[in-house]
């Protein structure tokens, strides 16, 4: 009888992997998604909606979702999901649509490990303060960006340039 319990439970295992195993034709990415192909995506969504004609956030969220459909669309379903969803993230993350908002900024302490800047092990350091990292995000306005230590550095996605 236990047997038979442990036999179905093992068969049930294999079968529940099996369906939920990725199929062969599934578009499957790196993990994290190189910059350069979510900024190659980032730049169509952005000729698709322009920062400056966005009206309000909302419709210029709406707009970046929309684009994002077509672009995987016109990919025909080949271009991976998770440099997709970067991509609409950078959208999302933007000034557009907001009055007086900004991009900002500022540096952030890094970490040193063995001779090396942990983020870019070809930049050499003796300490963590030689592995300052450049920090971006939206602040609603200028002050606000001062304010918190950083650098107004005008509108748009801190994925553009």
């Amino acid at each position: 009888m236990l047997y038979q319990i442990c036999a179905r439970l093992a068969l049930f295992v294999l079968l529940v992997g099996a369906v939920s195993a990725p199929s062969a034709h599934a578009v499957r990415g790196p993990r994290v998604c190189p910059v350069e192909q979510v900024t190659s995506i980032f730049a169509e969504l952005d000729a698709a909606c322009p920062c400056a004609a966005a009206t309000s956030k909302r419709e210029y969220r709406r707009c970046v979702r929309l684009a994002g459909k077509s672009i995987m669309k016109a990919s025909n379903n080949t271009l991976p999901r998770n440099c997709l969803r970067a991509a609409l993230r950078c959208g999302n993350q933007a000034t557009c649509g907001i009055d007086g908002a900004v991009r900002c900024e500022r540096g952030k302490s890094g970490s040193c490990v063995g001779g090396a800047c942990q983020h870019d092990m070809a930049v050499p350091c003796a300490t963590d303060q030689d592995c300052v990292l450049s920090v971006c995000d939206v602040r609603q306005s200028t002050k606000n960006c001062e304010d918190n230590g950083g650098t107004p550095v005008g509108l748009g996605s801190c994925c553009s340039p």
